[in-house]
């Protein structure tokens, strides 16, 4: 009797450890699962961990917007060298600027993110056919505005059917606070801005009818405004909050955030996950098989034991 029970127990055991520790090194083998949001900038160095790029990002030429092509970045306070810094940090390419007139699907061939500083450029027709089918198939759109000028922002709201979005400046040179509300803007990889304060200038005043406030400045005027069109999302801002100007105030880093939540990250169970549905769907299935096979064991092995030492009795 002593040696069944010594044999039912070793075999108890073992199905007890390997059952624990296969999940644990299904998590542990894979650096992208199991990022805590509120870990939230671990997310983000796991989606880089081998310099992968998630996703794509282009903008004017430095002919067609004030501060010049984000590609080339700049420290001038009214370039984009901050910005373009954060972002490719944080695996995301930038592509040489597109000259103003020539917008289209081909310059939009393979990109994720346009980004529409702020410019005196009016879309033509055909550049405003072109960033319209870029959202509707999912693309992204950031849009800066400018107090001093809001035709060229409201031809790219006009365009995806949203009408002139882009009202009149008030107030002086202030900031703001952004929204308790969650959004890939408010709430990402490089940190949850909810009640944060952001940094501006004078600024125009948005129309969110419809759509998701993201922060107001001080006046109070709507600088921060997320919009849904089809498929694709959109960023609309007051003012240039991309300039080297403001990045010392959580600005670039919510930007990014946009960027990364709408083609980067997803977040799955509470957790911040690289987008990847076959990787996270053959890992969860790994994990959940492993669980499942596992109980069967354990099940197995005591029914097996039971019997074994019933039939040793009689």
């Amino acid at each position: 009797m002593i040696d069944n029970y010594r044999f039912f127990t070793g075999i108890l055991a073992f199905v007890l450890i390997a059952g624990f520790l296969n999940p644990v090194f299904a998590q542990i083998t894979d650096p992208s699962l199991g990022q805590d949001v509120g870990s939230s900038q671990l997310a983000t160095q796991s989606l880089n961990s081998n310099n992968q790029q998630c996703a794509t990002i282009i903008s004017w030429d430095g002919a067609t917007q004030r501060g010049g092509d984000l590609a080339v970045g700049g420290g001038g306070i009214l370039q984009y060298g901050d910005l373009q810094t954060q972002l490719l940090n944080n695996g995301v390419g930038i592509l040489p600027g597109i000259a103003g007139g020539s917008l289209s699907a081909a310059t939009l061939s393979g990109v994720d993110v346009f980004y529409f500083g702020d410019s005196s450029h009016i879309l033509i027709a055909s550049e405003a056919t072109a960033l319209n089918n870029f959202i509707q198939s999912g693309g992204s759109l950031i849009v800066e505005s400018d107090s001093t000028n809001q035709a060229p922002a409201n031809t790219a709201f006009s365009a995806l059917g949203l009408g002139n979005r882009v009202g009149a400046p008030s107030g002086g040179n202030v900031g703001g606070t952004f929204e308790n509300v969650i959004t890939p803007t408010t709430v990402g990889p490089l940190g949850d801005f909810r009640g944060q304060s952001f940094d501006g200038s004078v600024a125009n005043d948005l129309d969110d009818t419809g759509h998701t406030l993201v922060a107001q400045n001080t006046v109070p005027l709507k600088t921060w405004v997320e919009y849904s069109v089809g498929s694709g999302q959109v960023l609309g801002l007051g003012d240039p909050y991309g300039f080297n100007l403001f990045s010392a105030d959580n600005n670039d880093e919510a930007i990014v955030n946009f960027v990364l939540g709408n083609h980067c990250v997803d977040v799955v169970g509470g957790e911040f996950l690289p987008i990847d549905s076959t990787a996270l769907i053959l890992a969860g299935a790994q994990t959940n098989a492993i669980w499942i096979m596992s109980a069967l064991a354990v099940i197995g092995s005591i029914a097996f034991g039971a019997l074994y030492v019933s039939s040793k009795k009689n």
